[in-house]
């Protein structure tokens, strides 16, 4: 049988030519046919000193146990495992080792303003900055931006190099690195970059703010250096760095004086500098805010200084103030420039506008430029409204109270007289009714409700004749149409006598104007004398022929309450040749003048009696009034409108108690009370009544109406009741209260202001010695606050004082505490007022 196979390959192909990797004779390796045996020779006599097997990947690997020296030339074959041995390879030891990383020591900037070594990340204006540092010595250093090779250098015996690049690094940031070559060719790791950023911009024209030298500011580019120059050499003076958003301020150690001319430039960090800007030191200061002092309306009829907020009928108001000196004084209405002045060496100007101010609302301002430039604040506003439209509304004057003497004839004996009238339409916002007295020369203010009007004289006239004249003005000055009417003044009037209707308060002068009562209807005869000073008044019967003997008759107990004496005469007659006549003559029982008042409560109780009276007797009936001057005046019955006011109906409206303590009361009519003497009750009722109670202490109670109480002697309780009544107090005595006791008013009602009428009135007239009255009364309103006028003693006559709820009036007749002293006379129950607000609201009659 066949032995074993025996297998075998044969190969007579030599391997490949190995490879071997540069080596620093410390190891060896390479490549070589996958387990051939390398070969290796390290003495160059071509005998293997060493072999070692390709592994399965054919790598190899040696490692000498000395190493072998630099310059040995190593021969490397491989063999495979069928003996055959390829071509030889081979190895110089050499130096592997590369460099250590070099440094980059300094880069220095030489050019331009800024020099000097930068630091990483540094701006610089030197496109060739100078870069040194250390490498291994005899090393070639390569120098890169970023990747770029900017050029080589080698590093000396000491290891230092420089580098200057030869072409300048633009614009922009840069990143420089540098390697390190040796001899041997290997290179280092790059070096530390060194960031830089090339600047040849210069920065743009900085700003400067104005400056008065003690601080300087402006703009310049964020982190620039501010040069300061402040003397004009060219050099820096002093330097500040622009904050990140660009501003930049300096303070000298002393104030720059004004002229000085300050250059500024600014400097990147790169030192790029840029143009220079200047400023001059100057008066920055502006000065403080002008003051309009005055607005002076010339124009028109009213004239002079104007407030803030008037209206004025002047287009053109002169203005005058106080500024800077020698300012120039700016005039604005509103934004308008109105034009300017100049102010004076003491401040002091004066503007009056060229054209016109239009009609309508202004706001005047000014303001002062110095002569540096420097403008103030605006003044205060000071506002007005120009107008120039004349009022519509016609003022007429219709009535002149006290119009003594003959009704309507203009004349009075009143030397302080009140004028009134009405409007054709209500006043506007601002106007006013004047009336002057002096052909225009002065006018004042009258009083005006609603369409009415009231002047009230600001004196005492003299005994004259007058022209009244009445226009309307508005605020601004502008006048309405003018009305006139003639008046005169004569201070001895004659008595005033009356035998028909006549409606008024009897008489009494000073509250005639009140219209509260009219008794026109119940009395046939009244007499009044403005002067009050009546001796006597005669009341004549002459009958005809043929007709019965008529006499008058009078009440005594009331002529005894009054202070009044009459005496009749009666005369028969001849029959058939003279008819039958009576005569009745008042005059009063002290000799004195006759009380207004108590005369025509007297006159309401005449009769005439004795037959049939027909109306062909009335014009035999005749009045007269003789004054203490010897003035006179007389009227007839013939002019009565109604006979039936003669015979006993003239006295049916008078009520009478007795001596003793009674209850009187009134109708429903107009009535007359009497209490005479005795602690008597009387009662009104719903008439307009006149209660008078005499002696004792008597209890009046008006009622319903306007009624006149007199409580008279005693200590009285006064009750008005419903309307408008007035508490009289009469001189029935010589003591501190004129003979009145101390008097209670239980509801006395007060008025809301000065042109409310419905209130209460209580008549001390007749009380006070020596104390006369302005025609517009002792005391007005002032801003809302009732006073007494200036001047006016009125406060050394009347006191008010306020006891728990109620208000206490106390009098000293004479003012003086000589002939009389002061006490309390009247009482006003649950009221709460004062003596201002009674007088400003025309509640006491003076």
């Amino acid at each position: 049988p066949p032995s074993t196979t025996f297998d075998l390959t044969i190969d007579t192909t030599a391997p490949a030519l190995p490879t071997v990797n540069a080596t620093d004779g410390t190891s060896l390796s390479g490549t070589a046919e996958a387990g051939a045996t390398v070969n290796i020779d390290t003495n160059g006599d071509g005998t293997p000193d060493a072999t070692v097997t390709a592994d399965p990947s054919g790598a190899w690997t040696y490692t000498p146990s000395t190493p072998l020296p630099i310059g040995t030339v190593i021969g490397v074959t491989a063999t495979d495992a069928a003996g055959n041995t390829g071509p030889s390879a081979s190895v110089t030891v050499a130096d592997l080792t590369a460099p250590a990383a070099p440094i980059i020591g300094t880069v220095t900037d030489d050019v331009g303003s800024i020099v000097g070594l930068l630091t990483t990340g540094a701006t610089t204006d030197d496109t060739t900055p100078t870069l040194a540092g250390t490498a291994e010595a005899g090393s070639t250093v390569s120098v890169y931006d970023g990747t770029t090779l900017l050029g080589t250098t080698t590093a000396g015996p000491s290891g230092n190099w420089t580098f200057t690049p030869a072409t300048g690094l633009g614009e922009g940031a840069h990143s420089i690195t540098v390697t390190a070559a040796d001899t041997a060719g290997n290179v280092s790791p790059p070096s530390t970059t060194f960031d830089l950023t090339i600047d040849t911009t210069a920065p743009a024209l900085p700003t400067v703010n104005a400056t008065d030298g003690t601080s300087l500011s402006g703009t310049a580019e964020a982190g620039a250096t501010v040069n300061i120059d402040t003397n004009g050499d060219g050099t820096p003076d002093a330097t500040v760095t622009a904050d990140p958003s660009g501003a930049w301020t300096y303070t000298p150690s002393t104030p720059l004086p004004i002229g000085t001319v300050i250059g500024v430039t600014a400097t990147d960090a790169a030192g790029n500098t840029g143009p220079s800007a200047s400023v001059t030191v100057a008066d920055l200061t502006a000065p403080a805010a002008p003051i309009i002092g005055t607005v002076t309306d010339d124009v028109g009829s009213i004239v002079g200084l104007l407030t803030t907020g008037a209206t004025t009928d002047d287009t053109t108001p002169t203005l005058a103030g106080t500024a800077e000196a020698g300012s120039t004084v700016s005039v604005y209405d509103g934004t308008t420039l109105l034009g300017t002045t100049t102010a004076g060496p003491s401040g002091n100007w004066t503007f009056t506008p060229a054209t016109g101010l239009g009609e309508g609302a202004h706001s005047i301002t000014v303001t002062a430029t110095d002569t540096a430039g420097n403008v103030s604040p605006p003044s205060a506003a000071f506002a007005i409204t120009v107008d120039t439209t004349a009022p519509t509304a016609t003022a007429t004057l219709t009535t002149l109270t006290d119009n003594t003497g003959v009704p309507n004839d203009w004349i009075t004996g009143d030397t302080t007289p009140t004028l009134s009238g009405t409007l054709n339409a209500a006043l506007g916002a601002g106007e006013v009714v004047q009336v002057s007295l002096d052909g225009g020369a002065h006018w004042t203010n009258a009083t005006v409700n609603g369409t009415n009007w009231t002047w009230y004289t600001p004196g005492v006239l003299s005994a004259a004749n007058y022209t009244a004249t009445v226009r309307v003005v508005d605020a601004a000055g502008n006048l309405g149409p003018t009305t006139s009417q003639l008046f005169t003044i004569d201070p001895n009037v004659a008595p005033v006598v009356s035998a028909q209707a006549s409606g008024n308060l009897l008489g009494i002068v000073g509250a005639n104007l009140l219209n509260l009562i009219d008794f026109s209807t119940q009395q046939a005869f009244s007499a009044s004398d403005y002067n009050n000073n009546l001796d006597h008044v005669t009341l004549h019967y002459g009958g005809l022929l043929g007709l019965g003997a008529l006499q008058f008759n009078a009440n005594q107990a009331l002529a005894n309450e009054l202070g009044l004496h009459f005496n009749v005469v009666n005369n028969p007659g001849i029959l058939g040749i003279i008819g039958p006549s009576s005569d009745l003559t008042i005059t009063a029982t002290d000799g004195g003048p006759i009380d207004n008042l108590r005369l025509n409560e007297f006159l309401g109780s005449i009769t005439l009696n004795g037959g049939l009276i027909s109306i062909s007797a009335l014009d035999s009936v005749t009045i007269s009034a003789t004054d203490k001057t010897g003035l006179s005046a007389s009227a007839t019955a013939g002019q009565l409108l109604n006979a039936s006011l003669l015979g006993s109906t003239q006295s049916a409206s008078i009520i009478e108690g007795t001596s003793g303590s009674d209850t009187v009361t009134g109708t429903s009519g107009n009535d007359r009370l009497y209490g005479y003497g005795g602690d008597d009750v009387l009662n009104g009722g719903d008439g307009n009544d006149l209660l008078r109670g005499g002696a004792g202490n008597d209890t009046l109670n008006g009622g319903n109406g306007n009624d006149i109480l007199i409580g008279g002697a005693g200590n009285d309780t006064l009750t008005g009741g419903a309307g408008t009544d007035v508490f009289l107090w009469e001189v029935v005595g010589a003591d501190n209260t004129g003979g009145n006791g101390h008097d209670v008013i239980t509801d006395f009602q007060l008025a809301s202001g000065p042109t409310d009428t419905s209130g209460d009135k209580i008549d001390l007239s007749k009380l006070l010695v020596g104390y006369t009255a302005d025609a517009d009364g002792p005391a007005h309103y002032v801003d809302g606050v009732p006073a007494i006028d200036a001047g006016d003693t009125i406060g050394q006559f009347l006191s008010v004082t306020n006891v728990g709820a109620d208000t206490v009036i106390s009098i000293d007749r004479d003012g003086a505490g000589t002939a009389f002293g002061s006490e309390t006379l009247v009482t006003l129950n649950n009221v709460t007022t004062n003596l201002e607000s009674l007088l400003a609201d025309h509640q006491i009659i003076v």
